[in-house]
């Protein structure tokens, strides 16, 4: 009776029906085509697309909750854009802004947006070019894209935006800043920043801690809603997490962006049992645009977090790197930076025993590396 109905599914009613021997073949392969497609659906479950591998359980959580995070609200901030106009962007590319250039450029390449125009705070007064470029593209579909990075202050960048009021009075435009979302924004700019758009009726941006949000409520009616987001480079998470790096050859890497003898307690590292190098950051990238000169700094970084047990380093980029690499490290800044700032609102939840923490001098790094190496645990 099975073998008849599943015929009639297959073939029409009308068709005869096969040997008895042809029909229990066809339910047998019927049946192994449905078990492989089961098993198909169960190697491909959730818990199976997130690979762990070594990774501390609330690390890895923490990090696709931060993708995710970045994802859903670029979405609802860029939503039906296809073109943008970036303005205050990086003049050139360093070891402070290469992973906040390549995920930028990642967001913008997965979402099929094009950059039709581009300038740097250098060139900031020459907004000309910017208004013939966006003259022709349909207003509805594009937006300006305040696009400075993670770690510069607003304070400076602010008296640049006096160039741009033309920007803020034209509401045929959709007025946006990059995923940023970690600067301390002195009272004084946010004042002036609020005033020259809370008349333009499409302007989101990104720029507000923990603590601002807190003044949300004083907000509304300003502005759109207030997006806050994590880093952009979290976009490279993808490929960072399957980095395979050499087996380590001495117990501690510093990677610094200041020379040797200017690095605090230098002298102690000869009493340590552990092996040290001393790796100055002094890459300068290859010629080329700003997106190329990332990729050289990123292939650099990668040299400067391989062949060591652990890293330390004051470095931003390079311990947004080392977190989403899995590599463990400590992380040495000043409370006062905007660095750590947007470490303690994002990336606190990371601080693991043996795997990454936050402190404010060299001395106390070291401290807690060698803590980390006398212990069984890790």
């Amino acid at each position: 009776m099975f073998s008849q109905f599943s015929l009639r599914f297959l073939k029409g009613r009308s068709v005869k029906y096969l040997p008895t021997v042809a029909s229990i073949v066809l339910q047998l392969g019927l049946l192994i085509g449905v078990i492989m497609w089961l098993n198909s659906l169960r190697f491909y479950s959730p818990s199976k697309l997130i690979e762990t591998k070594d990774y501390n359980d609330v690390v890895t959580r923490h990090l696709n909750g931060l993708h995710y995070m970045f994802l859903l609200t670029a979405d609802r901030m860029f939503r039906g854009i296809d073109r943008v106009a970036l303005v205050s962007e990086y003049c050139y590319c360093s070891g402070s802004n290469f992973l906040s250039i390549l995920g930028q450029h990642a967001f913008l390449k997965q979402n099929n947006i094009k950059s039709v125009y581009s300038t740097c705070n250098m060139t900031v007064g020459d907004v000309g070019p910017l208004y013939n470029s966006l003259a022709p593209i349909h207003p509805l579909r594009s937006a300006i894209v305040f696009s400075t990075g993670v770690d510069e202050p607003y304070s400076s960048v602010s008296a640049n935006w006096n160039v741009y009021n033309f920007l803020f009075n034209d509401t045929r435009y959709k007025i946006r800043s990059f995923p940023l979302g970690m600067h301390e924004v002195h009272t004084q700019v946010k004042t002036r920043l609020f005033n020259r758009i809370k008349h333009h009726p499409d302007a989101v941006f990104s720029l507000y801690t923990q603590e601002t949000r807190q003044q949300h409520d004083s907000l509304i009616g300003l502005m759109s809603p207030v997006e806050v987001m994590p880093h952009p480079s979290i976009l490279l998470l993808p490929e960072l997490r399957e980095l395979k790096l050499p087996k380590p050859n001495l117990d501690v890497a510093i990677v610094f962006d200041m020379p040797f003898l200017d690095l605090p307690d230098w002298n102690y590292l000869s009493l340590s049992y552990l092996k040290y190098e001393f790796r100055s950051w002094d890459k300068i990238p290859a010629p080329g645009n700003i997106h190329e000169q990332a990729i050289d700094l990123y292939d650099y970084s990668i040299q400067m977090l391989s062949g060591a047990r652990f890293i330390i380093t004051n470095l931003f980029q390079v311990h947004l790197m080392a977190c989403m690499a899995n590599i463990r490290h400590v992380y040495v800044a000043s409370p006062q930076s905007y660095a750590y700032s947007y470490h303690q609102a994002w990336l606190q939840p990371l601080e693991q025993p043996g795997f990454m923490t936050t402190v404010s001098d060299v001395r106390t790094a070291i401290e807690v590396v060698e803590n980390w190496t006398t212990s069984t645990s890790y």
